[in-house]
């Protein structure tokens, strides 16, 4: 049986491996969304107090 039980937990390990690169990829993306927001905001901004001034 300890066979069985290796091949259920390598299978575990490789599934567990599988979600953290897809959770991390996800993180990647949102990280150059929320980069890109964050220049079209400063822009906004930087228009918004240029108007003003």
């Amino acid at each position: 049986m300890p066979c069985d039980r290796t091949v259920t937990l390598e299978a575990l390990f490789d599934q567990v491996q599988q979600n953290v690169r897809r959770a991390l990829t996800g993180l990647g993306t949102m990280a150059l969304v929320a980069e890109e927001a964050v220049r079209h905001l400063d822009a906004a901004l930087t228009s918004l107090v240029g108007a003003d001034a």
